[in-house]
Order: structure tokens, then C-alpha cells, then sequence
């Protein structure tokens, strides 16, 4: 008896010992998996930081090159409508420096936009990013935008140091 007593506790041991390695080489899995998305991840904004390199050295004026960051920004990072939008002052408001995507001849970007009155507006004068990621329910929604089926907004302040100089809204 007291054999088969010892036979099963090293079975319960070999077991137990089974468990924990299982354990161990899940958790090793799991930070593999990690480390290859944050590969993957920095390779990516390697690729669109080389890209948008590759755009502002190539010769033409801001406005093509503006156009060009916005488009491979809304490739990137899947949005309809990317809005660069810088102050004017003489109009109290943001106007369009540039825009891509989806619908800009049906539907294009209001020229101006008083400060105060967009999400891009708040952020610019703010300095700092806001995300809506239900749109429709912000409180300050557009209803513009609203009835454009917009579903989600972030707007980006530009930043020079302390200073907002423009900045980018996208929507999907």
C-alpha cells in the first residue's frame, strides 16, 4: 500500500510540474504574441514616417504636400476624412489649409471655422487632443457631420513647443 501511495504522489508531483511548465510556456506565448504586434506596430510607423518623409521632399507646393500627408495619415489609420486647419485670425476662425478622403467634392470641409464651434476647434485652442469615439452622442457634435454618418473624431493640435499652430481632424 504504502507503494502505490508513493507512486501516486510522484504522478501528482510529474502532473503538478506538467501544469506549472504549461503555465510558463503560455505566458512566454503570450509575450511573443506582444512583442511581434509592437514589431509590427513600429515597423508601421516607421513606414509612414519614411512615406510622409518622401512626400514633403518631393518638389511642389505646401498645399500638394499638405495633401499628400493627409491622404497617407486617413490610409494609416483608416479614417474617411482628414482636415488640416490652421488659425486666421482676420476671420476668427480656422480655415482649411488642406483635406483628403471621402466625399470632400460631395461634401467639403466648411472653409472657416469660428473658434469654439468643432471639436478641431476646441482642440486647437486647448492644446490638446480630444477623441470622440461616439460621435453622434458628443456634445458638441455637428450636425452636419452627424448627417454625414460620421461615427468617430479626433482632432490633433499641432504643436511648436508650448504654441498650437493648427490642427488635424479626422473622422470615420
Amino acid at each position: 500500500m504504502k507503494e502505490d501511495a508513493t507512486g501516486e504522489e510522484l504522478h501528482s508531483s510529474k502532473v503538478a510540474a506538467l501544469r506549472r511548465r504549461v503555465v510558463e510556456l503560455e505566458a512566454a506565448e503570450a509575450e511573443r504574441q506582444r512583442a511581434a504586434v509592437a514589431t509590427q506596430q513600429r515597423a508601421q510607423e516607421l513606414e509612414t514616417l519614411f512615406t510622409i518623409a518622401s512626400i514633403l521632399a518631393l518638389p511642389g507646393n505646401f498645399g500638394v504636400q499638405c495633401r499628400g500627408v493627409l491622404e497617407e495619415l486617413a490610409r494609416v489609420v483608416q479614417a474617411h476624412r482628414v482636415i488640416l486647419r490652421m488659425p486666421d485670425e482676420e476671420q476668427r476662425g480656422l480655415r482649411v489649409v488642406s483635406a483628403a478622403g471621402a466625399g470632400m467634392d460631395t461634401v467639403p470641409p466648411i472653409p472657416i471655422i469660428p473658434y469654439g464651434q468643432s471639436i478641431g476647434s476646441l482642440a486647437f485652442e486647448q492644446g490638446e487632443t480630444i477623441v470622440a469615439n461616439d460621435y453622434p452622442s458628443y456634445p458638441g457634435a455637428a450636425l452636419r457631420l452627424v448627417a454625414y454618418e460620421v461615427k468617430s473624431a479626433a482632432a490633433l493640435p499641432i504643436k511648436s513647443g508650448a504654441r498650437t499652430l493648427a490642427v488635424i481632424t479626422l473622422t470615420s
